[in-house]
Parts: structure tokens; C-alpha cells; sequence
């Protein structure tokens, strides 16, 4: 594959370029790039291409803009696409590991860098005109990672922490995922034994959904019933844990769960009363409505030693109660549930440290310049 992707960028590289777009992402639809073709559908683009890993997009209720069109990543299609195409945006790899001086390449990539990766993992990076940072916090650990200058960093906030702000309120999603009941938490546990993309054990592997020792999700669901609580808990998509079989109180969703009702991870996110996570990026992202998390994170010092943290301040500066437990993990929501909150100004202060801005107009701006073929500086 490197060789051919080697022959894909130097093709790519001498070929004249139209004034198309480049979409790929994982999972299939990623909120940045739902908002980056929402985006381009309303500008001077006259075509959108989005690459897909299959021939058949999943189940879904999206609405999609004339100018879209579903492409197999891996095709002839989908290749002579990409080479005469002027604008990439990306949440992962696509080809190759850079793109080529007459294409503009945009990395959205899928999380703020808590956790290692990239280079610093052992793989050659990920050189791209462009990449998106929420904080200029995060710009070192980006250009280690990716192996790319810090002047090609692009600090404005990832396109899907604007619809975390914009639904935040949302009454009607609010509704649909409260079910009747009186609050709303998400769990989003990063995987631990990966069985897709970039193969790896990281931490310590409890072999269940939520990675927690002695978790019982009967007497869990026993639980936030008594407490008028629904929790969504959606596994990482690369982990072992595929089932979706969940309880009254206790969800287990994933992507493809909510494509087929019309909705995406941050719609569900967005309405959450609490997040519960670990070490995922989505931690980052959700500090943007400064509400309660709790990090359930029984294996830190394991994980710690292999997989390795970029930066030791989140959890110096932690916004939120920690667990390593069952039992704290009911204690956890306990407080939540009785309002009992006493990480606010944690949440506050990481939350600057992590969102340089929160105005949607610097990203506009960006994007406008980008595509009118305006000079950065």
C-alpha cells in the first residue's frame, strides 16, 4: 500500500486540479465533516466527494446537499477523484502520509492529543497544509505528533464544538434522548484492545463495555432507575465490545444506532447532563459547556506506562471527580444526582487552557479564505 500510495501522491502532485472537495472520516459520518459538507454545499464548490470505507453508506437520516456524491475510499473512483480534487479534508490518514503542494489538505483530526500518537508512536505522521487545533496548548503536541511545522496550525476550534454550543438548548433533543427521564449522562470509555485501524493493547482490559472491574450492568440499571437517570454508554469504535443489547436505564448505542434515527455522537453529547470518560479526547470537546464530568479511569497508571499522556495538566488540574471502581463510580453519580459539584473552577480554568475560541466566525473566516484562495499568515 505505501508503494501505491507513493505513485497516488505523485500523480496527484502534476494533475490539474477543480474546484472539488475531499471528504474522509472515521467513523463514517464524523461530525466535523458532516459540518465541512454542510459548509461546502453553500459555497463555490461544485462538487462534494465523500469517501465511504464500503460500496453502501450506512442506514441514515441525513440530509445531504445536491453537490454530494458517495464514493468507495478504496477504488479507482474513488482515487481519480482524490488526484483532481483541490481541497481534502481529513479526520484520519487517506493515501499516503502527505499531500502534495497543489491540493489543499485540512487535518481535522478526531481529538485533541491527551494521549499519545502519531510520531510518537512510531509512525511517519501526517503532513497536511493545515491542521485544526481548539487551544494553542495542544500546538506542540500536534506538531510532534504529525510531524508538521506549528505554523501550519490552524487554532479555531474543531466545526463540531459549535454544534455542541448550537444544540446545547435543543429542547427537542433533549426529549428524545431523556426518554421521560430526568437526566441525561453519557459514557464514552476509550478502547483498550483495538480490533481495527492501529492494532494495540493500551492500559489494563476489564473485558467489559465501560472497562471498569466488578461493573454490573443490571445493578447499575437498578440504579440510575431509583435515580431517575438514562446513561448512553457508546464504546469506542475500534474496541472489542460490538453488542448493543442494553437496559431500560443503562444504553449501549453506537454509530450506527444513531445514523439510523438521524443523529450523530454530538447530538447525543450535546444533550448530556454529565459525561463519564477516561482519558478520550472527547473530554476536551466537552469542557466547552462546562458541566459535570466524572473520569472513570481504573487503569491510569497502566495506561500511563504503555500508551503515555502528552501533557500531565488535565489530570493536575482535574475537572472533575475520579473513579477507579464500582463503587465510585456510584459515589460519582450520586453527587451528580444531588447536585453536589465542587469542580467547577477546575472545569473553568482547564476549559480556557483547552478553547482558545468559541466564536464560530474565526473558523468561518478560515474556511472562506481557504476556499476564495486567500493568503495565510
Amino acid at each position: 500500500m505505501k508503494f501505491f500510495g507513493s505513485i497516488i501522491f505523485l500523480l496527484t502532485s502534476v494533475l490539474p486540479k477543480f474546484k472539488w472537495v475531499i471528504l474522509q472520516s472515521y467513523p463514517t459520518f464524523d461530525d466535523n465533516i458532516l459540518m465541512i459538507e454542510k459548509y461546502s454545499s453553500q459555497t463555490s464548490i461544485t462538487r462534494i466527494i465523500y469517501l465511504i470505507p464500503l460500496d453502501e453508506l450506512p442506514e441514515n437520516k441525513f440530509i445531504f446537499s445536491r453537490k454530494t456524491i458517495f464514493v468507495k475510499r478504496r477504488s479507482a473512483k474513488g482515487v481519480l477523484y482524490y488526484m483532481f480534487s483541490k481541497y481534502v479534508f481529513i479526520t484520519h490518514g487517506l493515501y499516503y502520509f502527505k499531500f502534495p503542494q497543489n491540493q489543499i489538505s485540512v487535518n481535522l483530526w478526531h481529538g485533541m492529543p491527551l494521549k499519545k500518537l502519531g510520531v510518537e508512536k512510531g509512525n511517519k505522521g501526517l503532513k497536511t497544509s493545515f491542521t485544526i487545533s481548539t487551544s494553542s496548548f495542544f500546538n506542540k503536541s500536534l506538531a510532534d505528533a504529525f510531524n508538521i511545522d506549528e505554523t501550519s496550525i490552524i487554532t479555531s476550534n474543531l466545526p463540531r464544538n459549535f454544534k455542541l454550543l448550537d444544540e446545547s438548548n435543543d429542547l427537542n433533543l433533549k426529549k428524545i434522548f431523556s426518554q421521560g427521564k430526568g437526566k441525561i449522562v453519557v459514557w464514552l470509555p476509550t478502547y483498550r484492545a483495538s480490533v481495527e485501524g492501529d492494532i494495540r493493547i493500551d492500559g489494563k482490559d476489564y473485558g467489559n463495555v465501560v472497562n471498569l472491574p466488578d461493573f454490573d450492568s443490571v445493578q447499575f440499571n437498578e440504579f440510575l432507575k431509583v435515580r431517575d437517570i438514562i446513561c448512553y454508554v457508546k464504546p469506542h469504535p475500534m474496541t472489542n465490545y460490538k453488542s448493543t443489547q442494553g437496559l431500560s436505564n443503562f444504553k449501549i448505542v453506537d454509530d450506527n444506532w444513531l445514523y439510523a434515527r438521524g443523529f450523530t455522537l454530538y447530538d447525543l453529547l450535546s444533550q448530556a447532563d454529565m459525561l463519564i470518560s477516561d482519558v478520550s479526547s472527547v473530554i476536551v470537546d466537552y469542557l466547552i459547556l462546562t458541566r459535570p464530568i466524572l473520569f472513570c479511569f481504573s487503569d491510569q497508571k497502566e495506561y500511563g506506562n504503555s500508551r503515555g499522556l502528552t501533557s500531565n495538566f488535565l489530570y493536575e488540574n482535574l475537572p472533575g471527580e475520579l473513579c477507579g471502581d464500582y463503587n465510585g463510580l456510584l459515589k460519582g453519580i450520586m453527587n451528580f444526582s444531588d447536585n453536589i459539584d465542587q469542580y467547577s473552577n477546575e472545569r473553568d480554568l482547564v476549559a480556557k487552557k483547552f478553547h482558545d475560541i468559541n466564536d464560530k466566525s474565526y473558523l468561518y473566516k478560515f474556511l472562506d479564505d481557504l476556499i476564495n484562495n486567500k493568503e495565510f499568515k
